[in-house]
């Protein structure tokens, strides 16, 4: 089997990953993207916009969605006014109606994930340190333990980078499997509504 992805190897210390069992297109609307069209060279997009502006003047996120083994996973590499999938609202109406959602998302110094269940956030996880807060379904917490985040206690992870932690965590809990193949090209999206 593959190894799980360190995506701060792959693009550094910024990035956020949300999955959610809603399909793509669905997924991408709820996300805030205008149009989505099929993006062969999206990471290349992405990059000429991080490249050409250091403040995002014109307030909009380019948002690179895929579907895999029956999940949505869209990635965030613009990060510069917030990340649209750690808003709870968001993440929770994309685990709606019984659903699983999920973002993992770094910053310098942090590596986190959110989880929604059946609407709402109900827990999440300091990949750092290992240790959770909130109150998951018993499904949720019994996959954490399962992987090594047990509750109340340090994950027993130490051969995993906190990237990969988070990728192993999301992983928990949709059964999604994050390998650096999932994020190569092969992306469809666009641009969001301007945020504030």
């Amino acid at each position: 089997m593959p190894e799980l992805v360190d995506l701060t190897n792959v693009f550094g210390e910024s990035w956020c990953v949300t999955v959610t069992d809603m399909p793509l297109d669905a997924a991408l609307e709820f996300m805030g993207v205008v149009e989505s069209v099929v993006r062969p060279n999206g990471l290349a997009e992405v990059t000429g916009r991080l490249v050409a502006s250091s403040s995002r003047a014109d307030r909009q996120t380019l948002l690179l969605g895929k579907e895999t083994a029956g999940w949505t996973v869209v990635l965030e590499l613009e990060g510069l006014i917030g990340w649209v999938g750690e808003e709870p609202g968001l993440l929770g109406d994309l685990s709606a109606g019984g659903g699983t959602a999920c973002t993992m998302r770094s910053s310098p110094n942090e590596v986190a994930v959110i989880f929604a269940e059946d609407g709402e956030v109900t827990s999440g996880l300091n990949a750092v340190n290992g240790w959770r807060w909130g109150t998951p379904s018993p499904r949720l917490a019994a996959a954490l333990d399962a992987v090594g985040f047990t509750e109340g206690a340090a994950a027993e992870t130490e051969a995993l980078s906190f990237a990969q932690c988070a990728a192993l965590a999301v992983q928990a809990a949709t059964g999604v499997e994050l390998h650096a193949d999932t994020f190569q090209d092969g992306w469809s999206g666009g641009l969001t509504e301007p945020r504030s």
